[in-house]
């Protein structure tokens, strides 16, 4: 495959580019991000995304499934939106959290994204119930209480 230098001119000379959804041949030994197999140099795998490679095995089966079963992350975050108002989960806040979401149950993001995932999710979510407030007559004690510990809880400093 040649070498993109349009998309990454800072790349050397004769990097390949390999798009995802694709078999390749390994060049050094290496294990699947999906199960515990181990693929040596020479063997065919599949390209999940960028970094992610998948053995024979796996690599069939997300080829070949292409329905959509829902993880735990994404019942999580539906399981959050559901506490919401309609309007809440139709917006673009909540499809960015279960398209994250989605993305930490694929396998797709490697260990050291998933706290910048979780992260963006949880301060979606608050956004999201900041926007849409429980219609209830609050006195001035309860708002800056719950002030306090949105604050708390977006610092990860308790709660």
């Amino acid at each position: 495959m040649p070498a993109v230098p349009a998309l990454a001119p800072d790349k050397p000379e004769g990097v390949e580019y390999v798009s995802a959804g694709r078999w390749i041949e390994a060049r050094r030994d290496g294990k699947c991000a999906h199960c515990p197999a181990l693929f040596a140099a020479g063997d065919e795998i599949w390209v999940k995304s960028a970094g992610v490679y998948y053995c024979q095995g796996c690599g069939l089966l997300d080829e070949n499934v292409t329905d959509h079963a829902v993880g735990a992350w994404e019942a999580s975050v539906m399981k959050d939106l559901a506490k919401l108002p309609l309007e809440a989960g139709e917006s673009l806040l909540a499809q960015n959290m279960l398209g994250l979401a989605q993305d930490l149950d694929s396998g797709d993001v490697p260990p050291r994204e998933r706290p910048q995932y979780t992260k963006e999710i949880r301060i979606n979510l608050l956004t999201l119930q900041d926007a849409y407030p429980p219609d209830e007559d609050e006195d001035e004690t309860a708002t800056a209480r719950q002030k306090r510990e949105r604050r708390a809880r977006e610092s990860g400093s308790g709660y």
